[in-house]
C-alpha cells in the first residue's frame, strides 16, 4: 500500500471502497449473487497489484483477530469462544472465495500466523 500511494493519496476513498464492498459481502448470504459479485470486484481490485499470498492471508487474519482484541480491551465482556470461532470460519470461507491459499485449518494456527 505504501508503494502504490493508496494510503497517502487516497486514504478516504480506499476506506469508503473497502466499507462498501465488505458491507455488501457481510450483509448478503456469502453464497448469494450480491456477495459473489462483491468478492469478484474485490479480487479484481486486488489483482491489479502484486500482493503476495502471505500478505493477503495476514490481512484476512486481521479481520479475525483484531475485533476480538479490541472488544476484549474496551467492552464490558470478552468475546466468547463461539463468537471467535464464528469470525474465524466466516473469514476463512471468504478467504477461500478470494483465492487465498494455505489459510490455516484451526483458529489457534491462524492466530499464531497473525502474531
Amino acid at each position: 500500500l505504501a508503494h502504490t500511494g493508496e494510503f497517502e493519496q487516497r486514504c478516504p476513498r480506499r476506506y469508503d471502497d473497502t466499507d462498501l464492498i465488505l458491507r455488501e459481502i457481510l450483509e448478503s448470504p456469502i453464497e448469494g449473487e450480491r456477495a459473489s459479485v462483491a468478492v469478484a470486484r474485490l479480487n479484481y481490485l486486488h489483482g491489479r497489484y502484486k500482493i503476495s499470498n502471505d500478505d493477503m492471508k495476514y490481512t484476512l487474519s486481521v479481520f479475525v483477530f483484531e475485533p476480538r482484541r479490541w472488544v476484549d480491551r474496551t467492552e464490558w465482556r470478552k468475546m466468547s469462544q463461539n463468537e471467535c470461532l464464528a469470525l474465524f470460519y466466516y473469514y476463512r470461507n471468504l478467504g477461500g472465495r478470494m483465492g487465498i491459499q494455505d489459510i490455516p485449518e484451526s483458529y489457534e494456527e491462524f492466530e499464531r500466523f497473525n502474531l
